[in-house]
């Protein structure tokens, strides 16, 4: 697993990039919870979110932008407190 550091985005404080299981880890500045999402054209999304940090561009923005075009989909975990029925 990669990891970026992101210092200067007041939204994201680091990208976790798992390559074999295609997985982009998002960790945003007001949680300490890591929100993970697979990503089928992974290694043309990390590029994308590379370039942008190394370019000083917003890569909240981006990463907003690459959930609404579907790039990145949301993982969701089924949680539940309710006890199973038998």
């Amino acid at each position: 697993m990669e990891t970026l550091e992101i210092k200067n985005s007041s939204a994201i404080s680091q990208i976790n990039f798992e390559k074999e299981e295609s997985i982009v880890g998002i960790c945003y500045t007001s949680s300490s919870k890591v929100y993970e999402f697979y990503c089928e054209d992974f290694e043309n999304v990390k590029e994308q979110i590379i370039n942008a940090h190394e370019k000083a561009e917003s890569v909240g923005k981006l990463i907003n932008s690459l959930r609404k075009d579907g790039s990145l989909e949301t993982i969701i975990l089924e949680e539940t407190n309710e006890p199973e029925k038998v």
